[in-house]
Parts: C-alpha cells; sequence; structure tokens
C-alpha cells in the first residue's frame, strides 16, 4: 500500500522518538528486518498501544498483514475498538482506506506536503547533531504553551529546539501562500514568549509565492508596487531564509544549520529618481544570526544602513534633477536668446555685404518677424523688451538698405563681372603652380577670395580658394621634404636656420587652415632645427645600433650624453626611443658575449671570458663595465642593460657546469676498453679540458662556493674525472 500512495504523507508518533517518522518509512524498516524482528515489534505495539501513534489524531495504530507473499503486505491501521479511539479517528485522513479527504492529503503531500515532510526530518536531524544544539531538545510539531498564566498562547511549530546558550528556536516551512494575519500572529506569539523564529522558504517560493514571501521579508504594508524609498527605515533588517541544495549541502557536511540568507539591494536610479532593489543571497549558520526575540525576528545580514543610505542617495539625485531642470530652463532661455542674436547677426551681416537683392530684403522681414513672434516668448519679459528694441532698430537698417540697393545695383553688377572675370583667370593661371600662402601670387588669390565673398559670389571664392589651397599645400609639402633631407646632414645647418621662419609661419597657416597632419610635420621640424647638431648625432647613433656585428667600446658613453643632450633639448621622445634601442641592442649583444661559453671547443681560450662572466654574474660593476667597453657612472644609468647581463652571465656559469661534464663523458666515450697509452686520443684537448674545469673551479669568489662546487662536480662527475687523469697520467709516463 505505500508503494501505491497509502501511507503517502502519514506521520506516526512513538515513544522513543522526539518527532514523527512518516509511516511509509516506518514499515520500511519493519519489512528490513527477521520473522523474529517483527514479531517483537508487534508484540511491542500490543502491549502498549501508546507506543505508536497517528500524528494525525493521536489514535494509537497497530501492524496488520504480512511480509510473506501472497498475503496482504504489512501495514498499520489505526486500532478503534474503544469507542474513545474511534470518535477521535472520526476525522482523521488516514483512518478510512477508502476515504476521500486521504486521497486529497495525499495530492497535497505530492506538492507543499511532500517538500514540506521530507526538509522537516532532514532540518531536525542536523539540529540533533549540532553540537551548540541540545539533541533531547529538538522536536517536530510540538505544542508550545506560555509560562505565563495572564497570557494565552498555544503554537505547534514544525521544529522547535534550543540551543546550549539557552535560545529558543522555532522554525516554520512553508512554500505556498500564508494568510498574513496567521503570519503576523505566529510572530507575535513567539516574540512574547521570547522565541526565534525562522521561516523557511523552498528555493521557488520568491516567484510562485511572491506576497508571502515579500510579507515575511518586508513586513505587512509591503506590496509589490510598495516603492522602495517608503519601507520601514531605522533598524529595519529585511532578511528572509531559503532552504536551497547550497545551504542543506553544507549543514550536512559541517553539521550545524546553514541557511540561504536572501535580502534585498537598493540601488538608486538616478535618471528615474528611484530605488531599484535586487537582491543577494549568503549561506550563513543559524548560529552567525543576530538575535533579539522580544523586539524582532532573527537576521544574518544588515540592510538598514543601506537602505538608509539609498534613501538619502535618492534625496540627494532628486534634488540634483530639480536644480538640472532649472539649469535647462536657463539654457533652453540662452539658446533662444543666442538663436535671435545669431539671426540679427546675420543680417547685419549680410547688410554690410552690400549684396541686397529682392529675395533678401523678404528674408529680412521673414527672420525679423520669427524673432518677434517664435522666440520672444521663451525669454523674460524685461529681456524681451530689449531684444524687441534691438529687432526694430535691424528692421530699420533693412529699409535703409532696400532703398539704396537700387541705387547701387548697376554699380555692383559691373564690378562683379570684373571680380568674375580676374579670378577665373587667376584660376587658369596658376592652377597647380606652388606657392607661398606669403607670397605676392597668395596675397593676390586672398583678396580676389574676399572681394567675390563681399558680393556673394561664393561659388566662384570656394572654387578660387580651393585652387590657392592646393598650391600653398603643395609648396608646403615639397619644402617640408626638403627640409627633411636636409635634417639629416651636417652641411645644411645654415640653410636649415634661414629656412625655419618660413616654416614657422607655415606652421600658423596649416593650423588654421585644419591642415592638422602637414601642421604637425612642420612642428616636429622647428626644434630639431634649433638643435640640430644633436638629432644628426642622435640619427647616427640609432643607425649604429641598428647595424649587426660588434658594437664598438665607448658607445654607452657616447649614447648617454646623447640622451641628456636630447632631453635637455625637449626631446623626450625621441630620448626615450634611443634609451630603448640602446637596451635593447644590448641584451642582444650579451648573447654574442657569452656565446662561447655555451659549448666547450679545445680551440677556445676561456682564461679571459670565463672569469669575467662569474664577475658579471656576482654583479661586478667593474666586470660588466669591462665588458661592455664603458663607465661605471654610465652602466649605473642603465640598470636594465646591467641586470641583463647579470642574469644571462648567473645562467651561462650554471651552464658551464654541465658543458664541461658533457665534454668529459664525451672523451671517455672515445677511450677503447684497455690500459694501453695508445687508447686514448686528442692529448692536448684532455689537458686542457682539465685545465679549463680548474679554471672554472678557481673563477668562483669563495673557497666555500669552490668547495661545494667541487663535491658537487665529483657527485656527479668524480669516476669519470678519476679514469681520464688515470688515462692521461698513465699517457704521459709512456710518453
Amino acid at each position: 500500500m505505500g508503494k501505491n500512495g497509502y501511507y503517502e504523507g502519514w506521520e506516526i508518533l512513538f515513544s522513543d522518538h522526539s518527532r514523527p517518522v512518516l509511516a511509509s518509512r516506518l514499515i520500511a524498516e519493519i519489512e528490513k528486518g527477521s520473522d523474529l524482528t517483527n514479531g517483537i515489534t508487534r508484540h511491542q505495539i500490543a502491549e502498549d498501544n501508546q507506543s505508536y501513534r497517528c500524528a494525525h489524531c493521536r489514535v494509537p495504530v497497530f501492524l496488520a498483514g504480512s511480509t510473506t507473499d501472497g498475503g496482504q503486505r504489512l501495514h498499520l491501521r489505526h486500532s478503534t475498538k474503544s469507542p474513545e479511539h474511534k470518535k477521535q479517528a472520526e476525522g482523521c485522513a488516514f483512518c478510512n482506506p477508502n476515504s476521500e479527504q486521504r486521497r486529497l492529503y495525499n495530492q497535497v503531500f505530492q506538492g507543499e506536503g511532500e517538500w514540506h515532510l521530507r526538509n522537516k526530518e532532514k532540518v531536525a536531524d542536523i539540529l540533533s547533531r549540532d553540537p551548540r544544539i541540545d539533541p533531547d531538545s529538538v522536536a517536530t510539531e510540538r505544542y508550545i504553551f506560555s509560562t505565563e498564566h495572564d497570557i494565552n498562547i498555544r503554537r505547534q511549530p514544525d521544529i522547535y529546539c534550543c540551543d546550549r546558550d539557552g535560545n529558543h528556536w522555532v522554525f516554520e516551512l512553508t512554500r505556498w501562500w500564508l494568510h498574513p494575519e496567521t503570519a503576523v500572529a505566529r510572530q507575535q506569539a513567539y516574540r512574547r514568549l521570547g522565541y526565534n523564529l525562522v521561516w523557511l522558504f523552498s528555493p521557488e517560493c520568491r516567484e510562485k509565492n511572491r506576497s508571502t514571501f515579500h510579507l515575511l521579508l518586508y513586513g505587512s504594508n509591503y506590496r509589490d508596487d510598495t516603492p522602495a524609498e517608503s519601507l520601514a527605515g531605522e533598524e529595519a533588517q529585511f532578511n528572509a531564509f531559503e532552504l536551497s541544495e547550497a545551504a542543506l549541502t553544507k549543514s550536512d557536511s559541517e553539521g550545524v544549520l546553514h541557511l540561504d540568507v536572501v535580502y534585498p539591494h537598493f540601488v538608486v536610479d538616478e535618471s528615474l529618481g528611484s530605488i531599484d532593489i535586487t537582491y543577494q543571497q549568503k549561506v550563513m549558520s543559524m548560529h552567525s544570526l543576530s538575535l533579539a526575540p522580544q523586539q524582532r525576528l532573527p537576521y544574518g545580514v544588515k540592510t538598514a544602513v543601506q537602505l538608509q543610505q539609498a534613501k538619502e542617495h535618492l534625496e540627494a539625485a532628486r534634488q540634483a534633477l530639480a536644480r538640472q531642470e532649472e539649469d535647462q530652463q536657463r539654457l533652453r532661455q540662452a539658446r533662444e536668446l543666442k538663436d535671435i542674436r545669431h539671426t540679427l547677426g546675420t543680417i547685419r551681416q549680410s547688410l554690410r555685404s552690400e549684396s541686397m537683392n529682392d529675395d533678401l530684403a523678404g528674408l529680412y522681414r521673414s527672420l525679423i518677424a520669427q524673432c518677434r513672434t517664435g522666440s520672444l516668448h521663451e525669454l523674460t519679459a524685461e529681456r524681451a523688451l530689449r531684444i524687441g528694441a534691438v529687432i526694430e532698430k535691424a528692421e530699420k537698417k533693412v529699409l535703409a538698405v532696400v532703398d539704396s540697393y537700387l541705387r547701387e545695383k548697376v554699380a555692383r553688377e559691373e564690378q562683379c563681372q570684373a571680380l568674375k572675370e580676374a579670378a577665373r583667370g587667376f584660376i587658369a593661371q596658376f592652377r597647380g603652380v606652388p606657392f607661398s600662402p606669403g607670397s605676392e601670387l597668395g596675397t593676390q588669390g586672398r583678396i580676389l577670395c574676399d572681394q567675390l565673398n563681399k558680393i556673394r559670389l561664393f561659388e566662384l571664392a570656394s572654387r578660387l580658394e580651393s585652387v590657392c589651397s592646393a598650391c600653398h599645400r603643395r609648396y608646403i609639402v615639397e619644402l617640408a621634404d626638403e627640409v627633411s633631407i636636409a635634417l639629416g646632414k651636417h652641411d645644411r645647418s645654415q640653410w636649415l636656420l634661414k629656412t625655419r621662419p618660413a616654416l614657422a609661419a607655415l606652421v600658423q597657416y596649416t593650423g588654421e587652415c585644419g591642415e592638422r597632419k602637414l601642421q604637425a610635420r612642420l612642428e616636429k621640424m622647428l626644434p630639431i632645427i634649433d638643435n640640430h647638431g644633436v638629432y644628426v648625432h642622435y640619427r647616427q647613433l640609432e643607425s649604429e645600433l641598428a647595424q649587426p656585428g660588434t658594437l664598438p667600446p665607448g658607445l654607452i658613453d657616447e649614447a648617454l650624453v646623447v640622451y641628456d643632450l636630447l632631453v635637455g633639448a625637449w626631446f623626450e621622445e625621441l630620448a626615450r626611443k634611443l634609451l630603448t634601442s640602446l637596451v635593447s641592442r644590448y641584451q642582444k649583444q650579451a648573447h654574442s658575449d657569452f656565446y662561447s661559453l655555451l659549448s666547450w671547443d679545445e680551440n677556445t681560450d676561456y682564461r679571459e671570458l670565463l672569469p669575467l662572466a662569474f664577475q658579471v654574474s656576482y654583479d661586478n660593476p667593474a666586470a660588466i663595465a669591462t665588458l661592455l667597453g664603458c663607465e661605471e657612472a654610465s652602466l649605473a644609468r642603465l640598470p636594465d642593460i646591467s641586470s641583463y647581463y647579470v642574469g644571462l652571465a648567473s645562467q651561462i656559469v650554471g651552464d658551464f657546469f654541465d658543458v664541461l661534464g658533457a665534454a668529459l663523458t664525451l672523451f671517455l666515450a672515445t677511450v677503447e676498453p684497455g690500459n694501453s697509452p695508445l687508447q686514448i686520443h686528442r692529448h692536448d684537448a684532455v689537458v686542457k679540458l682539465l685545465d679549463d674545469w680548474s679554471l672554472y673551479i678557481a673563477s668562483f669568489q669563495s673557497m666555500e662556493e669552490q668547495v661545494s662546487v667541487r663535491a658537487y662536480f665529483d657527485d656527479y662527475y668524480g669516476e669519470a674525472f678519476k679514469t681520464l687523469s688515470d688515462i692521461l697520467s698513465l699517457n704521459m709516463a709512456c710518453s
């Protein structure tokens, strides 16, 4: 019957346990035992009919059925022989096998009840294993009564326990909707009792049961449309506790109940002037919660201060929005005033050009009417009166100019024709010819452009200006190319100095014309001309550093002198580039300097390089300066080069140990079996190898190092070294 749902959700109370057990679980445990165990259990229930009771109606139960195949399966039944028990079991959902009420209860168990019962047992079990909890105090569905005679309180929490510090805890598991009055009544009752009430939500409750979740998180006044800024203020700690899988996993592993604390985080949306709420979570032990049972519910994360800060931030943001609105109002007025002034300025400028025509006259009247009707309402009354007077004055000027326009029309047409012919002739004659903006041709072109603009021949003026600009640009590019070539030559210094004033004038011209790239190119040339000798020296050094091969002595000292001159001439970028090139080139040179130490060669004399490499590895400035061919003072200014040489030398002299060992092993491989002195080859090479080994040992600074390296060599190559020495001695004796 248990597998068919007969016992789904049915809990049994028995005297040896403080918590109820599912009937299906109890039957399963009994079925695991022997027939003798089943008989003892039946006898125990028969002798003491109060040992096993239905948790729903408190009526005693007994075992029925059999564990053998073919018979009715083992199950529990209510003991209703006495009238008292029969009456007591009438409303029980699990007494009548055909009860519709039991069927409905089983359906509930599949939803709320299944989660509720499963996790109630799990939480109670965790609390029982907690060393800070009195295990005898852990109980489920236990009635709690007030100890004060004048207070009538009876509550039955899902779980009750008491910790070693005397704190009373009650846990209520909830997954579905809970009536607000019920929630408030429970909180008030446990507060009066001095019990710490913890509501345990299922993980999906936050989305599927928002009303109950928010009620217990924020309080009874909360609604989904409640603005965050209206939440209760000081000392309000908004915490809800979820019985998540992560919390249960940690509880099982540590033997202490952990809860997933869900708490709001308040963020101000300054653009909307409101507070948005996001939810964050933190798994915490129940013993880390802050307790004050007679004043409030337990909490783990403080939220009151953050809420108050958000409210203060919101108030500041709203004030800022108000100020921003005022500023925008002022800006709108300023823009309107600016538009009016711009319109009037356009009219004045156009009137001065003396190019009045019928279309312009109509346009002026339209613009003035627009200033009168379309913009004045955005201004204050005082400003509107002042601007109105200005508009009226502009209107009078327009009428005066229109009157004079007819008299001057013929003269303007003649002048216009003459300027057209002059501009077209200039374009045809000088298109593509390079000339300076300050030359006679440049001045002539500017004058023609100005005259064309005055009589409103803008298209022809723009065409002439484009031709002149192209001629100027071609001239500037050719001059810049010539200067660039001259900058790399010592003998062009005088010519460069004479050309400098022209370049300076062209820098200003290119800036006015918007030729930013060309302007930047010319600007870079001016300080180079002023320090031409330093620049030429810099170019020579860069060229020398770019060449392959061994660098000459004194190059570092020379480069640092040029570096100081570049810095003094405000050529920081060139100075940095020179220093970077110098460091990079000498780091490559370091590998070349120590190349011969990468392998042993019988024709290489190591007596100078090997001790010098050791001194470099010991960070000896004099040795490094000797190797680089520079002054120690110069080396001190280039720590990147010095440290690179020290690091590479340390690696090389360390690897040379294995290089000597490899050469020793190779010589032994050429020795044939036997003791004849003729069986060893290359006598002089072997002698040199042994001498180089002695030189290697002697190159260490301290006697302790020499002894240590010699012992290390003996461990690895001592036997081979002795064999080679004996053969060498034999060979020398025979010879």
